[in-house]
């Protein structure tokens, strides 16, 4: 009676060395997993940034072939925001009273090239050196669509997370103003489409 009693008692409960061995695995399972999960966290927001700024300057193209117009979208390194604005004086910059869409870059990321300092003049490349009007522009930093949907020059923003994952968006050739996201490759030291070379990208 007394055997019968303790089997149902202990099949109730768990005892000290279960417990242990319990807390032991969820130990283990966290330190292993934990830089798993954050890899994935920086890998999904660093990703999905990168598609952002694509999205903003596939929109900016958009618009300039529905409002038969000029439309530009320009890289606001202070602010890191994109820039998605109508060209209405046709002088190829954003001027006081033209409007604007505010595309935010996600938190934590920033306008970033590979071995420089956030803000870097590596940030934007090839945007925009020549105006409409033939004379060069110093300041850069956007890109104009034309009402056919090209663009008037070839060029990238390049943005990071600060763990060494760096994008850029490149919009090239001019005339079909293809928009193309690569990632940085410290090996090769050089940007790369998703799977070039046989191989996926790489997160740190």
């Amino acid at each position: 009676m007394n055997q019968a009693n303790l089997s149902r008692h202990r099949a109730g409960g768990f005892t000290i060395l279960e417990l242990l061995v319990v807390i032991a695995l969820i130990g283990i399972v966290s330190t292993i997993g934990y830089p798993a999960l954050m890899n994935t966290l920086r890998r999904a927001q660093v990703t999905g940034a990168a598609k952002d700024v694509a999205n903003a300057i596939r929109v900016a193209r958009l618009e300039a072939i529905k409002r038969s117009r000029p439309v530009g979208a320009q890289a606001q390194i202070d602010s890191n925001e994109v820039h998605v604005f109508e060209d209405l004086d046709g002088n190829g910059v954003l001027d006081a009273g033209e409007q604007f869409n505010t595309f935010p870059l996600r938190a934590a990321i920033q306008f970033w090239a590979p071995d420089e300092a956030p803000g870097g003049s590596g940030v934007v490349v090839g945007f925009n050196e020549t105006l409409p009007d033939g004379s060069e522009d110093a300041t850069k930093g956007w890109v104009l669509f034309a009402s056919d949907g090209s663009a008037n020059e070839t060029g990238a923003f390049r943005i990071g997370d600060g763990h060494g994952n760096h994008f850029e968006i490149r919009v090239d050739p001019r005339a079909s103003a293809r928009v193309t996201i690569l990632k940085w490759d410290p090996v090769e030291t050089e940007f790369e489409v998703q799977g070039e070379g046989g191989e996926s990208w790489e997160f740190y």
